[in-house]
């Protein structure tokens, strides 16, 4: 789920959505209004309840630093997007290999 933010100007112009077929049903059921509230509060908290933040990953990486040579890092960018990646494949192999 994206988190949205909104300026009070465009809060101001929003206007609210309301499900009218359900306030006809609400009428006609002839419910109390204690019992309305009890529905809205249920209602209400199954929207609201959501687990916190993103799911875990099964792979987690971890933060390093390593000095490395200039070029070597100018050779890297310069395949484009998503260097690191490549970068963390190119070291991964070298150790599998053996070579590293």
């Amino acid at each position: 789920m994206a988190i949205v933010k909104y300026t009070i100007s465009e809060l101001k112009r929003q206007k609210p959505k309301v499900d009218w077929a359900a306030v006809r049903k609400i009428k006609k059921s002839g419910k109390a209004l204690k019992d309305q509230a009890e529905d809205f509060a249920i209602s209400a908290a199954k929207i609201v309840y959501r687990g916190a933040g993103r799911p875990p990953k099964e792979v987690t990486r971890d933060t390093v630093t390593l000095r490395l040579p200039a070029p070597l890092i100018f050779q890297l960018k310069a395949t484009g997007k998503g260097w690191n990646t490549r970068a963390s494949a190119y070291l991964e192999q070298g150790i599998l290999a053996g070579n590293l």
